[in-house]
């Protein structure tokens, strides 16, 4: 049997039916490959339906088969199962059966003198008694057969291929217009463009017919009085915050409120002792609105989201009816308690404070009062608690985030390391735990959540399309910039961030990371977490060193240094000119402007240390540079597997 074509045997109660579908006989190609493509095709895919019905027939029995497939097959399969089974055949869809119920039994009863077959599109689920009676499920794939099909047309010439998604109409266009295989994916390939373009057009026009639309409606409602939406709260049943990632102390704080609010609802807590207000704060896509949800369904309880866009939405633009907006979800809160009420967009309401004399304070200072006022009252009434969220909290009125109010602030920044690993493993839960990581570290405190939730949908697509599981590899194609530098350049940044690493390696630090990833104007990084020490002169000479071995590295392994280390010379000589006019470790006690002559010769003698190491582990420097050009970016424990080889002590 075709392994792409997966097939389930549901228990029928027939145990001498000993079904081997492994040991199927070679298909019978009834159609002309070259008239009928999609026909042939599904014909190979539907081949282990043959088989099976012919089994059952031995026994005098009839399938009830489902066989699922996208909705543009359904003809070519059709023709294909006829082709199969014969004319003695029962063919519907799922959508039949649900749109005529009352015809379903009777479809059914045919099953004592003919074969049923039920296409399922991915949207239209089979249910009621088809899917109990049914026999047999296929997953149609018939482009897996394609390779196949150019073989049986051009059966001397080669075949290149790579899985798309193709029409079946496009089939016997690109087949009768080629004359070889080649010219036929390009064909293909070709027609699917045309397609894509046209239905873009389409969708243009669409859109701009909507909008005319959509104008030509809010002009001749203009003067239409419209009333506060109906509030519809919310009851979220996951995510957990014990499994969500990036929070940090608010998840912490969560966590507690949960508790908080599950002895409240027992008699075993009085509401004075819950906490009742928190500020969130965070770039957008940071998971601000994920966190409220999570809180919600972690207390379990409803959740209320607005936001001032939604007040002011659900009028003209009225003060009057957006202060009306806004008191009819703290009502609502107060009407539900407990439960959970967030507004978005909080930073919409600016200070009372911030526009002196102008109109803008006679409008917001009255919007300001009512939230305030509202506030207070939905936070003295047992089992309100309300979230506000924001992006830049610096112009909010001090009165909002007062005690008793918002008065509990985190922020929801991008996340690290750690918690961006935790969310490729929610997307990407098959992928390989080092592959995670080295994804987790070259990308983490670039992306939000929202971003890797886009590229897993992206990397889900491309998956889909090609057959196969989604790997953190395809995440991390997606995530990361191309590399658009030459060989040379490249080369060069691989000993100058190798050079570092060593250092460090010899210094008993493990780097965090190595990367080679171009990113905010730096080439490359080495990222390593700086553990405390005595602030010694020893202490800081030990952080120079390793600042000074890439340009060491640079000038030693490729014989000129490049003024790419410009940034490391003025990080080591920033260091130094404390060291002289500040720390009073140098040649003066007394703070004060140090001696440019001083700190050159300083920096000079440490950079001739820096030279010795480079010279002394030219071979480790030269080995850690060509894993890192395979890879672009080094993680922690490929790092610590590399020390540990080379016999350096790290911790």
């Amino acid at each position: 049997m075709s392994k792409f074509s997966r097939i389930s045997k549901r228990s029928v109660g027939l145990d001498d039916l000993s079904i081997d579908l492994s040991e199927t006989t070679k298909p019978i190609v009834k159609a002309d490959p070259r008239t009928a493509p999609a026909q042939w095709l599904c014909e190979r895919a539907l081949q282990p339906l043959s088989d099976f019905a012919a089994q059952h027939e031995r026994t005098g029995r009839k399938i009830c088969a489902i066989v699922k497939l996208d909705s543009e097959w359904v003809d070519a399969a059709g023709a294909a199962t006829t082709s199969l089974l014969g004319q003695n055949l029962e063919i519907r869809t799922a959508q039949d059966l649900r749109a005529h119920r009352a015809n379903s039994a009777s479809i059914l009863r045919r099953l004592s003198w003919s074969h049923v077959v039920i296409f399922e599109d991915g949207g239209e689920a089979t249910g009621g008694l088809a899917a109990l009676l049914a026999d047999v499920r296929i997953d149609l794939c018939p482009l897996e057969h394609l390779e196949a099909l150019l073989q049986a047309i051009w059966p001397s010439q080669p075949r290149p291929l790579r899985p798309m998604r193709i029409d079946p109409a496009f089939l016997p266009i690109a087949v009768s217009r080629a004359s070889t295989p080649a010219d036929a994916v390009a064909w293909l390939r070709r027609l699917r463009v045309a397609r894509w373009l046209e239905e873009r057009q389409h969708n243009r026009a669409d859109r701009e017919r909507a909008a005319r639309e959509a104008r030509s409606s809010r002009a001749s409602s203009a003067t239409t009085w419209r009333t506060p939406s109906v509030i519809e709260p919310l009851h979220p049943t996951e995510p957990h915050l014990s499994t969500t990632h990036g929070y940090g102390d608010a998840a912490t704080w969560g966590l507690d409120l949960a508790r908080d609010i599950e002895a409240y609802k027992a008699g075993r807590l009085d509401w004075d002792d819950v906490d009742r207000g928190a500020l969130l704060v965070g770039p957008p896509g940071a998971g601000k609105t994920r966190f409220a949800t999570a809180l919600a369904a972690t207390c379990g309880v409803p959740l209320i989201a607005t936001s001032y866009a939604q007040w002011q939405a659900s009028g003209e633009a009225h003060m009057g009816t957006l202060i009306k907006a806004m008191r009819a979800s703290f009502d609502k809160a107060v009407e539900i308690a407990p439960c959970i009420l967030f507004v978005d967009e909080i930073d919409s309401m600016p200070s009372r404070n911030a526009y002196p004399g102008s109109d803008h304070a006679a409008w917001f200072r009255p919007i300001v009062n009512a939230f305030l006022e509202c506030a207070d009252g939905s936070l003295r009434t047992s089992g309100v608690v309300l979230i506000g969220a924001c992006n830049d909290d610096r112009g909010l009125d001090p009165a909002v985030m007062r005690s008793g109010r918002l008065d509990r602030r985190f922020f929801i920044g991008m996340p690290d390391t750690e918690a961006l690993g935790g969310i490729l493993r929610d997307y990407v839960p098959d992928a390989d735990e080092s592959e995670i990581g080295r994804v987790a570290t070259a990308l983490a405190g670039t992306l939000t959540g929202a971003d890797v939730a886009r590229i897993a949908r992206d990397a889900n697509r491309i998956a889909r399309r090609e057959g196969r599981s989604v790997t953190a590899r395809d995440l991390l194609d997606l995530a990361l910039p191309p590399e658009n530098r030459s060989p040379a350049i490249v080369w060069r940044i691989a000993v100058h961030e190798s050079g570092h690493a060593i250092a460090m390696m010899l210094a008993g630090i493990l780097p965090e990371c190595l990367s080679l990833v171009a990113r905010d104007g730096i080439a490359g990084s080495v990222l390593y977490a700086r553990g405390s020490d005595e602030a010694c002169l020893t202490d800081f000479e030990r952080q120079l060193l390793p600042l000074l071995c890439g340009r060491a590295a640079e000038e030693i392994i490729l014989g000129v240094p490049s003024a790419g280390a410009h940034g490391d010379l003025d990080a080591a000589a920033t260091i130094l000119r404390k060291i002289e006019g500040t720390f009073g470790l140098g040649a003066f006690l007394a703070p004060g402007a140090s001696e440019r002559g001083t700190i050159e010769a300083r920096l000079r003698r440490l950079y001739g240390e820096a030279t010795i190491l480079v010279l002394k582990n030219r071979d480790a420097i030269l080995s850690l540079a060509s894993l890192a050009i395979e890879t672009r970016v080094l993680p922690k424990e490929t790092l610590r597997w590399f020390a540990a080889g080379k016999g350096f002590l790290c911790t």
